[in-house]
């Protein structure tokens, strides 16, 4: 096992996440580029995530792993919240009508593809 030096270090998908009216769920990408942290939202849903990570940003497939592990820890942790915003900007994190809690679960089964 060689020890590269690797351009993007410390992955990790962080919530809470958010949830649209559209059915979308988001959480921010924080890494480390060069020594600079980098912090950026993504669309959890499908794999139009990775299809961005791929052929638009063209990440590496170390960090997209980091990133696709990442992501599943984060819907799998029952302390992981989920909040919704209003049109006036007010993040709601009871009583939310878009949740699905087995959509979450879909989504970890597609995490890997």
């Amino acid at each position: 096992m060689t020890n590269e030096i690797r351009k993007y270090t410390e992955i990790r998908v962080v919530g809470p996440i958010s949830v649209s009216s559209s059915g979308g769920y988001y959480a921010n990408l924080r890494y480390r580029c060069n020594g600079k942290y980098k912090l950026i939202n993504i669309h959890l849903n499908s794999g139009a995530m990775f299809r961005v990570f791929t052929v638009d940003l063209k990440f590496p497939l170390y960090f997209q792993v980091a990133v696709r592990q990442s992501v599943y820890e984060l819907l799998g942790n029952p302390k992981t919240r989920f909040y919704e915003t209003d049109r006036y900007g007010n993040e709601r994190y009871d009583d939310l009508r878009y949740y699905d809690a087995e959509y979450v679960k879909s989504l970890m089964l597609n995490v890997w593809g």
